[in-house]
């Protein structure tokens, strides 16, 4: 089953689109190995270019450009060094990303979930400068 998208949506076959994710109207370019998880909103106008990650419970605004290789709402994850080991640690999250209207976001820039609230990049923001 296709998940409900907007009018005008170009999305590559190669595309995984998870439950209860919802497409806005013109967001173009959903290009081959984009993987959007639940309960993804994406506004409309939006453009992904390939290989790009968002995790589950995300929300993107409308007119963003997210470029190749970016990872959005992924785990923080903490390392410690020991003398014989390195050993990760992976926190239990409460926050999710909230992307806002006309944000352009570089090539494989990754944006972490928040741990105790949401974390937003803001609106108008240009992660590649």
């Amino acid at each position: 089953m296709v998940p409900p998208s907007g009018a005008d949506c170009s999305i590559h076959p190669q595309v995984t689109i998870g439950r209860n994710s919802l497409i806005g109207d013109r967001v173009t370019h959903f290009h081959p190995g984009v993987v959007i998880g639940d309960n993804v909103t994406i506004g409309d106008g939006t453009t992904i270019f390939p290989n790009v990650s968002i995790y589950d419970d995300t929300s993107i605004g409308a007119r963003c450009r997210i470029h190749s290789g970016t990872v959005i709402g992924a785990d923080w994850l903490q390392l410690h060094s020991g003398r014989e080991r390195q050993t990760g640690s992976n926190y239990f999250q409460v926050g999710k990303v909230v992307i806002e209207d006309d944000v352009e976001i570089g090539a494989n820039t990754v944006w972490i979930a928040g741990i105790w609230s949401n974390q937003n990049p803001g609106e108008a923001l240009n992660s590649t400068t």
